[in-house]
């Protein structure tokens, strides 16, 4: 009968195999694992802060895209997009990898769950990321000339602050600075109202409502 060999044994055989190999380009691939991932004190903290890290990267990279380009501006910069996109995928499949070393019950129940269901997973990021390229691609910029306070409804409290045009029918979220203008324009005497170009990004999915993004003064 072979002797079963004990836990110290392979850990030292895997010590020894990552210091001969930790400089070995390519070693480490193909789902090997070097030994202070494998084993590190406390594995499962490790594999959920690995799991943890992928998505709120993911989840702010693509917060992030919405906010600042348009669809052009995310076209020219995919290749950049799926590199962190990769990046943080690993992440994610590494933490999933070191729970399932782990030989805790409850991290073996949690890494077969995960893997049963990953192509739910992948259908759900798959339809995020559509939703985000829908919701992207609706986004529009125009712009309306004022000229009296009797086209706005200024509306809101210290927090928030809308502007009612009447014109286009929409509430148009606004800033401080721009609030400023508005009530100048609405207290001035109507023969000295200023004219402005309100330029406003809306989305037609939501047709309703929009943002001023910029304000310019005509001569």
């Amino acid at each position: 009968m072979k002797r079963k060999r004990s836990k110290n044994s392979e850990y030292i055989d895997e010590l020894t195999e990552w210091q001969e190999n930790q400089y070995n380009p390519g070693y480490y691939t193909d789902g090997k694992i070097p030994t202070y991932m494998k084993r590190p004190g406390r594995s499962r903290k490790l594999g959920w802060l690995y799991i943890f890290s992928g998505i709120i990267t993911c989840s702010s990279m693509l917060l992030m895209i919405l906010i600042s380009f348009d669809i052009e501006q995310i076209l020219m910069i995919s290749i950049f997009i799926l590199l962190v996109g990769a990046l943080a995928v690993i992440q994610v499949v590494a933490g999933i990898r070191i729970l399932s070393e782990t030989k805790k019950k409850k991290g073996r129940r949690i890494y077969l769950s995960i893997m049963s269901h990953w192509k739910l997973i992948i259908v759900i990021l798959i339809v995020i990321i559509s939703l985000s390229v829908i919701y992207k691609s609706n986004e529009q910029i125009d712009k309306i000339h004022i000229y009296t306070y009797r086209q706005i409804v200024l509306v809101g409290n210290n927090n928030s602050h809308y502007v009612t045009v009447k014109e286009i029918g929409k509430d148009l979220k606004c800033s401080n600075e721009y609030v400023i203008m508005f009530r100048a324009l609405i207290v001035a005497p109507e023969s000295a109202h200023k004219n402005f170009w309100v330029y406003y990004k809306w989305n037609k999915l939501f047709p309703n409502s929009g943002i001023i993004i910029k304000i310019e003064e005509m001569d």
